[in-house]
């Protein structure tokens, strides 16, 4: 299970929650959880401001996104 995802549905409230905040699919998002496919950088940038940046895009992507001070 992927928790970075899983942190994420928490914090903004439940699957479909987080998937409208991030403009996807509720399957989106529980493919991602159940780690049935990754998730891609668009994505990860979104779901970095859906949860305030309580989840990173960095977190997913330490290749493409630099660390901020925020997620240090």
């Amino acid at each position: 299970m992927n928790t970075l995802i899983e942190k994420s549905i928490k914090i903004c409230g439940s699957q479909t929650a987080l998937a409208k905040a991030i403009d996807a699919r509720q399957q989106d998002v529980w493919n991602w959880l159940n780690e049935k496919y990754s998730v891609t950088p668009k994505y990860a940038s979104r779901i970095e401001v859906a949860t305030g940046g309580k989840v990173t895009a960095h977190q997913f992507h330490p290749d493409i996104f630099p660390q901020t001070q925020q997620s240090a």
